[in-house]
């Protein structure tokens, strides 16, 4: 993309964007394939993020636009799932990701206010394009991702388990995060990095669902924890000062943000055909998401760092996330789901990269807005 393009939105990045690609129906949250049975699912991700970035001025402390960029990204999943009995499934999902870059747009560097003697973006020398190119934040990420383990028990449900039918589907989970897909701050020998998360993690959660003719209401609740890395052996950093905010850490750990996500909505089913097995549902669903803060090196977000900074740790503040999403399923066939899904993420203005109280104030906008979209097929083995 052109760095001449307007920057008339403004967004954040995709933090899901290797989620499932399938549209997250209400029966998907809440089911289980039949006994000695399963399903196996091909989906592919995409996004699209429009970043702007604000500073504190050195007057008058209000902020104004300093930096914007883009960051594009093409995935895919591999998602297996068995049910070794009734209700009860075990699943494996196998991340890939294509390409994941991020290109600025403008950038301004940095220079220290005399009146506050802090630094600031606001205020100083827009960048040039090579040095926009050459910023370590523009590093292309590809590869495998972090392979999932996950395990679900539905103790009761509306249909399809014997001897324990119910008015409502309730369902619990409980998913595995492994640190197959590396950690972002290691490179190869070609200067391109991994799309990995660093650290393992695991997710906790539940779904209760209610079929009321042709719509099902469903909430869901979840919390993931994600667990301390350390980058010792991939970075000449370690030994450096961790951030102000990165307390019990040591020099060369850094952790990915903690996530509480509470999910409503409704499936549709907007066309049945009982005889032939094919049907159409929707869902809609509106998403509220807590993301606690993140520690990682500096650099990875911004188009130029000081040099006092470089190789020392960074905070990304806590933020709330709120998606709308449409998802589509089509079934042609009883054993086939074709899955569309989009959904659109807004995010609390919150600072990108703190590496102590008075170092970097560079902050997401307001309006920050981002897109995601993925198509799928599910094939269920009966």
């Amino acid at each position: 993309m052109s760095r001449s393009v307007p920057c008339t939105l403004a967004a954040v990045l995709v933090t899901a964007l290797l989620a499932l690609p399938a549209a997250a129906s209400a029966a998907d949250g809440t089911s289980t394939p039949p006994m000695l049975r399963g399903d196996l699912e091909l989906g592919y991700v995409g996004g699209l993020a429009v970043v702007q970035l604000d500073d504190r001025s050195s007057d008058d402390d209000s902020y104004s636009e300093v930096a914007s960029f883009t960051e594009q990204d093409h995935a895919m999943l591999i998602r297996g799932s068995f049910a070794p009995y009734h209700g009860i499934a075990v699943s494996i999902e196998v991340p890939i990701t294509f390409h994941r870059q991020l290109q600025w747009i403008t950038g301004r560097g940095y220079h220290y206010d005399p009146a506050t003697g802090r630094p600031t973006m606001a205020g100083a020398a827009t960048l040039d394009e090579a040095t926009l190119d050459a910023s370590p934040a523009s590093i292309r990420r590809h590869g495998f991702g972090d392979i999932g383990l996950g395990f679900r028990i539905v103790p009761f449900a509306q249909r399809g388990l014997p001897d324990r039918e119910a008015p409502i589907d309730l369902a619990f989970d409980i998913g595995f995060r492994f640190p197959s897909g590396q950690h972002p701050h290691k490179l190869r020998d070609d200067g391109t990095s991994y799309p990995g998360e660093g650290g393992g993690g695991v997710t906790v959660g539940a779904t209760v669902a209610r079929n009321l003719g042709s719509t099902e209401p469903y909430l869901s609740i979840h919390y993931s924890h994600n667990a301390v890395f350390s980058t010792s052996e991939d970075s000449a950093s370690a030994g450096e000062e961790s951030a102000d905010d990165a307390p019990g850490l040591a020099p060369d750990e850094h952790k990915a943000a903690d996530r509480f996500r509470l999910r409503a909505g409704t499936v549709v089913s907007a066309h049945i055909d009982p005889e032939k097995g094919r049907a159409v549902s929707l869902d809609l669903s509106m998403t509220a998401t807590y993301l606690g803060p993140e520690h990682r090196f500096s650099g990875l977000r911004l188009p130029t760092t000081l040099a006092d900074t470089v190789g020392q740790k960074s905070v990304v503040s806590e933020h709330v996330q709120l998606t709308g999403g449409l998802g589509v399923v089509i079934s042609p066939r009883p054993e086939v789901d074709i899955t569309i899904d989009f959904d659109t993420t807004w995010s609390s203005p919150h600072t990108i990269e703190r590496v102590s109280n008075n170092a970097y104030s560079v902050r997401t906008r307001g309006d920050s807005l981002a897109l995601h979209w993925g198509a799928g097929v599910r094939i269920h083995f009966r």
